[in-house]
């Protein structure tokens, strides 16, 4: 019994949906989802240097912990991921967000 859980271990093959899938397929497939993630959240922290810019040019806060409440309530996860496991994801977003657009408000350090 031992030597077939080592075997099953070490094939590494996993049944979903009827296919057979390998281990390093699955890696393969989040190490592309991992890309597409950091591909969007550098969208998305591109988009905030042009808000916080746009911000400063007419003399708005930079933070605004209303919107920020606003996007937690909006993410309505639904899929595997867990309610609370969203919520500190995009907490961890606004808190990188804020740092883009406050690094936009320091003057600049000549070197």
């Amino acid at each position: 019994m031992i030597k077939l859980e080592a075997a099953k271990r070490k094939a590494a093959v996993f049944v979903f949906y009827g296919n057979t899938m390998t281990l390093e397929q699955k890696r393969r497939d989040i190490d592309e989802i991992d890309a597409e993630i950091l591909a969007l959240l550098n969208r998305r922290a591109e988009v905030v240097r042009e808000l916080g810019e746009i911000k400063l040019r007419q003399g708005l806060p930079l933070i605004d912990w209303g919107r920020e409440a606003e996007v937690i309530r909006r993410v309505k996860n639904t899929g595997p991921l867990k309610v609370t496991s969203a919520d500190r994801i995009y907490r961890a977003i606004l808190r990188e967000a804020r740092e883009i657009e406050l690094e936009l408000a320091r003057p600049a350090v000549s070197v």
